[in-house]
């Protein structure tokens, strides 16, 4: 039996939940998190890295910029009527 108590639990180890848990101890909290998988899974969470969150992404430990990964500067969406919209 675990006898020790936490100040936060986190069900999930999703990008969201890990990314909760990092923030969490980095401000000091003690941290537990619950995940139904062994590690390490695949787990698909996107096909790319939104640019809202590079940055922070960056600022939890992650080297974006060393990656050289590529900028996506548009989207196009269809319709199967043939209808789109494209946005930069």
């Amino acid at each position: 039996m675990h006898d020790k108590v936490f100040d936060c639990a986190i069900a999930g180890g999703g990008l969201a939940g890990l990314t909760l848990a990092v923030q969490l101890a980095d401000a000091g909290y003690s941290v537990i998190l619950f995940e139904k998988e062994k590690y390490p899974f695949h787990k698909v969470c996107g096909e790319y890295i939104s640019m809202e969150s590079f940055n922070f992404l960056e600022r939890i430990g992650i080297p974006l910029s060393a990656m050289s990964l590529p900028r996506i500067n548009e989207v196009l969406m269809s319709a199967p009527s043939g209808n789109s919209i494209k946005r930069s």
